[in-house]
């Protein structure tokens, strides 16, 4: 039996499954942490725990106390996402390399410090006991004591200095440091060079020189003016940017159809970029679509500490901070199909349908409205999903995605409409090549059709779907599905029952299941 699960390990190790034998299966999530760059940042909660969203106020709340403290709404890396914290690198934002007192955002960003990307010792006071790459190294070993995969860190766009033009020895310095001293993320913010591809590519070219192990992560900034998402061709890892959390489901997907549209080029040294899009903190598109995911919410529901309306994450609409499940299922689903480079193998519908949120008095002191289009059928590398039902406009909005190991992921995705969430069940269909790989399911359905081109034996099979947040043995879900040749039916209340198993008490998220159709 031994060399029997050593045989089916190896058979199976390209799809992340271990299975003891045929008709007995430990589990669809492995345990093993997921390698996918993927990462918990700081912005947000650096403004809820002083109950302030004010940038100015924002950073000066990135230092030690806060990070480490013992009070209520401190000590983040001790306190959040526990379940997961192997997957993701703990992301310090904004401010952490200025000086305690150096907090305001200069005109045209005139300011010395910006881009130091040296450890503020003002800040973190008792991570000064040497050099700063020594520094980063005490912080970096904290962060991964309690857990995490590693530290990274936000970077300003530009060099230390009044032009901010490109300097290459300060920052070969710098990416050294980060290398040695176990930080492996630069989120790559805006600065004075922010819109300057040429400045964005010396950056990475020499990353890859210098530090291997740090991976250089970009931004777009589509929506802002000047719009520049052709980015991703020379990124690692390139951030869809700052959406409306309102509205943002439907932003980031326009958002990443738009970057999907380019291909990666290679760098100064020849190398090609990874070309990954990360939609930030939507991980249901993130799976749906093959994007990293930027995790910016933390599970603090309701209103700020000091009982003002929380302005970043409102309960109004999704209530992002009680849709920490959701989190969990996406990071997990990278355990078992890690996140792609664009590779304009991408199939849009021709449907577009308006989001649009009217915002509360209480939030923003005026009543507006913020509208955004969104196409509503996305698919890479395999044909666009279809729905059975006559198409109206507040029907959800469907990705899918075949991922380069052969696992497939299919995601319906509800609409922000006046001020109300809706998701609609809807009948989806999708088509994938065999049913030999995980196929992960998220979201809401009347119900979910799987049609395949190599055939099965109905009466051979069995089929298994498991929670994404649990790591135990799957559930068999044999008798309540249908199985034919071609095709497998999954009934919505099945998807709900199981992608919701291990729901906490009180979290909204939508399901989240893996599955698997095994012969016996």
């Amino acid at each position: 039996m031994k060399l029997k699960n050593m045989l089916l390990g190896l058979l199976f190790s390209s799809f992340l499954i271990n299975i003891k034998c045929l008709d007995d299966i430990e589990s669809l999530v492995p345990k093993t942490p997921s390698k996918a760059p993927d990462y918990f940042c700081t912005w947000n909660l650096q403004g809820y725990c002083i109950s302030n969203y004010n940038s100015v106020e924002m950073r000066k709340a990135m230092n030690e106390k806060n990070l480490l403290g013992p009070g209520e709404y401190q000590n983040w890396p001790g306190k959040l996402y526990p379940e997961i914290r192997e997957d993701l690198t703990f992301l310090l934002d904004d401010s952490w390399d200025l000086a305690q007192d150096n907090n305001e955002k200069p005109k045209d960003f005139k300011n010395d410090e910006l881009g130091n990307a040296s450890l503020s010792i003002t800040r973190f006071p008792s991570f000064n006991s040497g050099s700063n790459e020594d520094n980063l190294r005490a912080l970096s070993n904290k962060i991964k004591s309690l857990g995490w995969r590693s530290l990274g860190l936000w970077v300003a766009c530009q060099s230390p200095n009044s032009s901010g033009d490109f300097n290459t020895e300060h920052f070969a310095k710098r990416l050294k440091e980060s290398n040695n001293a176990g930080v492996t993320y630069w989120k790559v913010d805006w600065g004075i060079k922010s819109r300057d591809e040429e400045f964005r590519t010396k950056l990475s070219t020499l990353a890859r020189e210098v530090s291997p192990n740090v991976i250089i992560e970009h931004a777009t900034f589509q929506d802002l003016g000047n719009p520049c998402p052709q980015f991703i061709s020379i990124s690692d890892v390139c951030r869809t940017y700052d959406v409306d959390n309102c509205i943002a489901q439907a932003q980031t997907i326009r958002r990443v159809v738009e970057i999907l549209k380019y291909k990666v080029k290679e760098d100064y040294d020849g190398n090609t970029p990874k070309g990954i899009i990360n939609c930030e903190d939507e991980p249901y598109i993130a799976v749906g679509l093959g994007c990293s995911i930027g995790v910016m919410r933390w599970g603090w529901a309701g209103r700020l500490p000091n009982g003002d309306i929380n302005q970043a994450f409102p309960e109004s609409g999704r209530d992002y901070n009680r849709r920490i499940d959701e989190v969990i299922r996406g990071i997990r689903w990278h355990r078992i199909a890690e996140p792609f480079g664009v590779d304009n193998d991408v199939q849009i519908g021709p449907n577009q349908e308006k989001d649009y949120w009217v915002k509360e008095k209480d939030i923003e002191g005026s009543r507006n409205k913020v509208t955004t289009d969104s196409l509503m059928f996305v698919s890479r590398r395999m044909n666009l999903p279809t729905i059975s039902e006559s198409y109206n406009n507040e029907q959800p909005r469907v990705l899918a995605s075949k991922y380069p190991n052969g696992c497939y992921a299919v995601v319906t995705v509800g609409r922000q409409l006046e001020h109300t969430h809706v998701f609609k069940e809807v009948s989806v269909n999708i088509e994938v090549d065999n049913f030999e790989n995980p196929i992960g399911i998220f979201g809401i359905y009347k119900q979910l059709t799987i049609k395949t081109n190599k055939k099965v034996t109905p009466s051979k099979c069995k089929v298994y779907a498991q929670d994404l947040k649990s790591l135990d043995s799957p559930n068999d879900i044999t008798s309540k599905v249908s199985l034919e040749e071609d095709k497998l039916i999954i009934p919505g209340n099945v998807i709900n029952e199981i992608g919701l198993a291990l729901a906490k008490e009180g979290d909204k998220s939508d399901p989240g299941l893996v599955l698997l159709v095994k012969e016996k």
